[in-house]
């Protein structure tokens, strides 16, 4: 999916930490400091998504955003900033001006998915204005005359509705048998439409069993008469706050060090991390805690990203001569710029930052004993786990088990897996761990040691073999023989993947497999996008616990044309365990939770981690 994005702020820092984050093949971008110039965009160029700030003093983000649904209609526009008045921004997303909201300081990785939700969002616009004179299309779409009153309604609607378009036709759109919407959502949509402007939003149809299919729906009037409306099905009817809830707790204080963890694996050089605090009870909002992540780009000059784990606190990786104190120019100039008080809510307040480094690698300014940065800095904030809440006393450990070292501890990795909500699930073993059973032992007993200190549930470790009867396999049941042999409490859940073709046979189970507590699910591997599954009787009947969906199948049930992306769904629904791995981007995640995925892995979500950093996904009630 290729489109473009114009980044619109009067700040360069912002639009240079925007343009980093979208660093991307398929996707250009544009950036401007001049509401002006941005317009001159719109009107000479495809613009997909907008991006733009609320103030700016030539013109603010709102006008820009009038100005820009009259010039490209089809462009998706996101309001990015600290300052905003709700009631205002309320009735902007009302009248369609703007379609999302994004408080600073914003989170990258929830910034970049609702940048390329947008992109799909505008598509679905883009066709509307398209098919203004034509309902011979693949998208589901209903014709209404001006009253709402249902006229035509193509097969792809009628279809997602489980009805013949004669039982919609004659029926209003807004009627309690087809559609669950209030009154005052019909009312701002006819004013749109009478407007002759394009309406897009969340809209529940409600199919022939009285059950809600929710959509993103595009209306666009054809003539005084007439309106289309086409529909974007969304395949999950999960409540859309709770959702919202979910994806806060998943990008929380802990997933910034996660990402901050992962942006210095891909980094070469950075040897130190600058913490920068505030005092807590003077910096307890978004709000104040905006306006000093703005102050801090101003004076980094955008050359690092600042990573905000709470409102009071900022991390800024850097590059730094080990032998001279930490980044000396860059503090320097970080105390020069809070010397000018911040104006909020019509009052002058200065800070001063408390400035300390933590290095990522050895330096003769550092004499603490060398241990892992990351959980010193941990240990300084108080985050132990999502959204900064103590962690959980710890539970004893079964006695049967022997104590993990410390040692082994930091050495042994493991893929987190997570459920749909975000929650650890469990782990799956790296194949380097499978040589010997000895080694896979240790790695067993510091990951699960670990594991029921911080988590209630069961633990899962999935491993992957290419057959029943290599090397590896006969290693890794002597680990589990002996693991069993051994210990009187809670044992694992195993999960063992094998790859499977659907032209094959299924792979019979090994002699004492189910014996082993184990679980089977099957890779499935196709020759060419082209080809189908078995039906769902056929797949239901092969008694196997799952399946796995490697990285270029999760990509393909993307596709509009998929035709089983409703089968995996069926089959998640009756407890089948769907797992999508290798979820290396945004729009990867999107798909896999779009197939109905149960489990999820991937760099997207989480890199590897040891067992001392698994307590960063407990979450506290």
């Amino acid at each position: 999916m290729t489109f473009k994005v114009l980044l619109v702020d009067d700040e360069a820092g912002i639009l240079h930490s925007i343009s980093k984050l979208l660093l991307n093949e398929s996707i250009t971008v544009r950036t401007t400091t001049s509401a002006a110039e941005a317009l001159d965009y719109l009107a000479t160029q495809s613009i997909q998504v907008l991006v733009t700030d609320f103030q700016m003093p030539d013109m603010d983000g709102l006008a820009l955003c009038r100005e820009a649904r009259q010039l490209s209609p089809s462009s998706y526009r996101i309001m990015l900033s600290g300052h905003v008045d709700y009631p205002v921004l309320r009735q902007a997303r009302q009248q369609g001006v703007i379609h999302k909201f994004i408080a600073k300081p914003w989170n990258n990785l929830v910034l970049a998915r609702d940048i390329f939700e947008g992109a799909r969002q505008s598509s679905l616009m883009q066709r509307a204005h398209a098919l203004k004179t034509a309902m011979n299309t693949e998208q589901p779409a209903f014709l209404t005359d001006s009253n709402w009153v249902i006229r035509l309604a193509n097969k792809p609607v009628c279809e997602a509705l489980s009805v013949a378009e004669d039982q919609l036709l004659g029926r209003n759109l807004f009627a309690n048998s087809v559609s669950n919407m209030p009154v005052a959502l019909e009312t701002e949509i006819t004013r749109q439409s009478e407007s002759n402007q394009t309406w897009l939003g969340y809209f529940n149809l409600i199919d022939q069993q009285r059950r809600i299919q929710p959509t993103w729906m595009a209306i666009t009037p054809l003539s005084e008469d007439f309106r289309l409306c086409i529909c974007g099905l969304i395949n999950t009817a999960a409540d859309r706050q709770s959702e919202l809830k979910t994806e806060f707790q998943r990008y929380s204080g802990l997933h910034q060090l996660n990402q901050l963890e992962s942006y210095l694996t891909q980094s070469d050089g950075i040897n130190c991390i600058l913490l920068i605090s505030f005092d807590e009870n003077r910096v307890a909002d978004a709000d104040l805690g905006s306006l000093c992540y703005e102050r801090l780009i101003e004076a980094i000059a955008a050359q690092s990203p600042v990573f905000q784990p709470a409102h009071h606190l900022f991390l800024i990786p850097v590059i730094t001569d080990p032998a001279s104190p930490c980044a000396e120019h860059l503090q320097s100039a970080i105390l020069q710029v809070f010397d000018k008080p911040l104006l909020h809510q019509n009052q002058a307040i200065t800070l001063t930052p408390g400035i300390s480094c933590e290095w990522v690698q050895p330096s003769q300014h550092d004499t603490r004993p060398s241990t892992d940065p990351f959980e010193r800095i941990r240990q300084h904030l108080g985050l132990g786990s999502i959204n900064g809440q103590p962690q959980p006393p710890e539970r004893p450990q079964p006695a049967a088990v022997m104590e993990a070292s410390p040692e082994r501890q930091s050495d042994f990795n493991a893929m987190p897996v997570f459920d749909s909500q975000g929650a650890l699930a469990g782990l799956e073993l790296l194949p380097e761990y499978m040589i010997e059973p000895d080694i896979c032992r240790q790695w067993l007993e510091d990951m699960y040691i670990a594991w029921q200190q911080h988590f209630s549930q069961p633990m899962y470790v999935i491993l992957r073999v290419t057959n029943l009867d290599d090397e590896n396999w006969q290693h890794i049941t002597a680990c589990i023989v002996q693991w069993h042999q051994q210990t009187t409490g809670p044992v694992p859940h195993w999960c063992v993947i094998l790859p499977w073709h659907p032209d094959d046979t299924v792979p019979e189970l090994a002699q004492g497999l189910r014996q082993l507590n184990m679980q089977l699910l099957l890779e499935i591997v196709l020759g060419t996008p082209q080809q189908r599954l078995p039906g769902y009787r056929s797949l239901r009947a092969m008694n196997v616990d799952g399946f796995s969906l490697a990285p270029g199948l999760v990509a393909l049930t993307r596709q509009p044309q998929y035709q089983e992306r409703p089968l995996l769904q069926r089959l998640q629904q009756d407890g089948v365990i769907i797992y999508a791995h290798g979820i290396g981007s945004t729009e990867a995640l999107a798909a896999a939770h779009q197939s109905g995925a149960g489990w999820l892995s991937g760099n997207v979500l989480s890199r590897m981690v040891n067992a001392t950093q698994l307590h960063w996904f407990a979450i506290s009630d």
